[in-house]
């Protein structure tokens, strides 16, 4: 008896390291600014800004509690190159005092990859994997030919889960086949290595 197999691997921080040195000063040139003062269980919006190049150096807010958010990038279901950045701080204004405050916008996506074991090449060729949010637009095919290469998602709140699909022809039959896996929980800022291997099982002789 044989089995397909997919291994997921979570890798969150070198998730955020790889991506992050990818990102350019351009990206963050449009990037906006949002302060929110916070009141009670509620946050209301008392400044903002378009591009960093337009937020003042020193500015002005009476005491209380605040959080600032900034946000860079395109939001998108799927994409192999248009990532979403986001970073949120929270701070205290204290009367008569100055108040550094820095934030570090970290990449937003839930970010996938996909690579086929050795294993895989006696049985199978053509293999490709269409992984999938549950959205418009949100399928990304990776083939043979795009180990390494990063997918980014936008996974809707009502539905966390990534849908793997994978297609290949038979070299032993010369049938297509298909066989569907899901990984559930999935979370953003988080890189997950999809691995397919094929294995033969151990069946046990009583």
């Amino acid at each position: 008896m044989s089995n397909l197999k997919v291994y997921a691997k979570t890798i969150e921080d070198e998730a955020l390291e790889q991506i992050n040195t990818l990102l350019s000063q351009d990206a963050f040139k449009d990037c906006k600014v949002r302060i929110y003062q916070r009141e009670k269980e509620d946050l209301k919006l008392v400044r903002k800004y378009q591009g960093v190049e337009n937020v003042p150096d020193d500015i002005l807010l009476a005491s209380g509690d605040y959080q600032v958010k900034v946000t860079a990038g395109e939001v998108v279901s799927a994409s192999f190159d248009k990532k979403f950045y986001e970073g949120i701080k929270s701070f205290t204004i204290t009367k008569g005092a100055d108040v550094k405050v820095d934030v570090v916008a970290n990449v937003g996506n839930t970010v996938a990859t996909v690579a086929f074991a050795e294993t895989m090449n006696p049985y199978f060729e053509n293999c490709m994997v269409g992984v999938a949010v549950k959205a418009e637009n949100g399928i990304l095919d990776f083939t043979a030919d795009d180990v390494g290469k990063l997918g980014y998602f936008s996974v809707p709140v009502a539905c966390d889960t990534l849908f793997c699909t994978f297609e290949a022809t038979n070299k032993l039959t010369g049938e297509p086949f298909v066989h569907i896996d899901t990984i559930p929980d999935v979370v953003s800022a988080t890189l997950y290595n999809l691995t397919y291997e094929f294995k033969e099982s151990e069946v046990e002789v009583p």
